[in-house]
C-alpha cells in the first residue's frame, strides 16, 4: 500500500464531486424557473385583480341606464372574484392589502349605488354636490389602497425598482 491511498480513492472522490455539482446545478436551476413561471402566475392574477378595481374606481355614477346597483353589481363581482383568485396566492402582505383593496372597492360601489337611490343626475349627467365629497374620499381611498396593494405585489414579485403611485389619489369623475 502506497501512502496516498488506494488506487481508486482519487478516481472515486472525483467522480462522486462531479455527480453532486451536476445534481447541485439541476436542482438549483429548476427552483429558478418554478419560481420564475410561478412568478408570471401571480403577476398576472394580480393585475386582472387591479384591472377590475380600476373598472370599477373609473365607472361613472349616471349612464344612460342608471338604475340602483345596474353597474355596480357586475363590476363588483369581478373585484371579488379576482380577489378569491389572488387570494389564494398571496403572500400575507399582498393578501392583508388585497383585503383592504377589496373592501374599499365595496364602499365606492356602495356609494355609486346610495347616490342613485337618493338622488336624480344633473344637467349631463353631473353627480349631486350633496354626495360629491363622499364619493371623492372614497375614490381617493380606493386608489390609496391600490397603491398600497400594487408596492405590497412588487415586493412579493421581486421588482426592485422604484415606482411612482400608479393611481392617483384624488381624481375626478362623474
Amino acid at each position: 500500500m502506497s501512502p496516498s491511498g488506494p488506487w481508486w480513492a482519487s478516481p472515486l472522490i472525483a467522480l462522486v464531486g462531479s455527480i453532486t455539482g451536476v445534481v447541485l446545478t439541476l436542482v438549483t436551476t429548476g427552483r429558478r424557473d418554478a419560481r420564475s413561471r410561478f412568478g408570471d402566475d401571480k403577476r398576472a392574477i394580480y393585475v386582472e385583480f387591479l384591472l377590475a378595481c380600476v373598472e370599477l374606481r373609473d365607472a361613472t355614477v349616471w349612464t344612460p341606464t342608471s338604475e340602483p346597483g345596474a353597474e355596480t353589481a357586475p363590476l363588483l363581482k369581478n373585484v371579488r372574484a379576482a380577489a378569491m383568485h389572488a387570494a389564494l396566492i398571496a403572500h400575507r402582505n399582498v393578501g392583508r392589502e388585497l383585503a383592504n383593496a377589496t373592501a374599499a372597492s365595496e364602499t365606492l360601489a356602495a356609494m355609486i349605488d346610495e347616490i342613485r337611490r337618493t338622488s336624480k343626475p344633473g344637467y349631463r349627467g353631473v353627480m349631486d354636490e350633496r354626495h360629491r365629497a363622499r364619493y371623492d374620499e372614497a375614490r381617493s381611498t380606493l386608489s390609496a389602497r391600490l397603491n398600497d396593494f400594487t408596492k405590497a405585489a412588487r415586493v412579493d414579485l421581486n421588482v426592485r425598482t422604484p415606482v411612482h403611485p400608479p393611481f392617483p389619489a384624488t381624481s375626478a369623475a362623474t
